[in-house]
This record gives C-alpha cells, structure tokens and sequence, in this order.
C-alpha cells in the first residue's frame, strides 16, 4: 500500500511539474531592439570611420544611372549575372579620404552618411545637373 502511495505520489509530482513550466513562451520571437522606421535613421546617422566599405550610387533627378550606366565596370569583374544587383564599393583610407569617379579624392570621414551625401551631391553638381547620390555602408 504504501509503495502505490509512493509511485501514485511520484506520478503526481511528475505530471504537476510539466504543467508549471512556461511553455507559453518557447515560440515566441523577441521583439526587435531597433524597428524598422528607425533604422533608416539610424543608417543616415551612421559616422564615416577609416577603412569603412561605402556603397555609391549617384542618378540624374530623373533617375538615371550616371556612374557606370552600362555596367561596364561590373562586366570587368565578372558580374554578369541579371538576378544580382551591381554595386560599386569604395573604402575610406586611413587619413579619411576616398578616391570616387569624376570628383576624384575627397575627404568624408567624421561625416554622417546624409552629410556625405549632401557633400557629394554638390560635388557631382559640378558635372550633372541635379544629381541624387545614394551612400550606404557595408
């Protein structure tokens, strides 16, 4: 008697026991610290350092392509698939300046992305008129 008092007793602990674990939590996602709407802010806030990787895109206001627009610079480099967007990647050197086409070397370290791209949009203006320049780091 005594011995199905203490297995019917164990069995009670046992099934007790799974019932106050928290499963209600196993499949939930954490929510993000950083949402969307803010993160566009955040990268146009991001500072320019020595030897960041920047991504150019510099367009008319129309919308067209000036810098490579015939993607003859990726064929050199044996991009030639359609499914991948090509992108022109520069780095910033120690001393904070960076070799881009047609403006040459300029400085843009300490610069946030929206300010260098301000920055660059006059320099281009100097070229096109009206130019729209995309910066983003990579």
């Amino acid at each position: 008697m005594l011995k199905r008092t203490s297995i019917g007793l164990i069995l009670l602990l046992l099934i007790s026991s799974c019932s106050t674990y928290k499963k209600n939590i196993m499949l939930q996602v954490e929510t993000p610290t950083v949402s969307l709407e803010n993160s566009a802010s955040i990268n146009s806030n991001y500072i320019i350092q020595a030897n960041d990787v920047l991504e150019l895109e510099v367009f008319t206001n129309k919308g067209e392509r000036i810098i490579d627009p015939d993607l003859e610079l990726t064929k050199e480099i044996g991009i030639n698939q359609s499914n991948i967007k090509p992108s022109l990647n520069y780095l910033v050197n120690g001393d904070g300046s960076v070799k881009l086409p047609m403006v040459g070397v300029v400085d843009i370290v300490n610069k946030t992305l929206r300010e260098a791209e301000i920055f660059l949009q006059n320099e281009y203006g100097k070229f096109y008129e009206s130019p729209f320049v995309s910066l983003r780091y990579k």
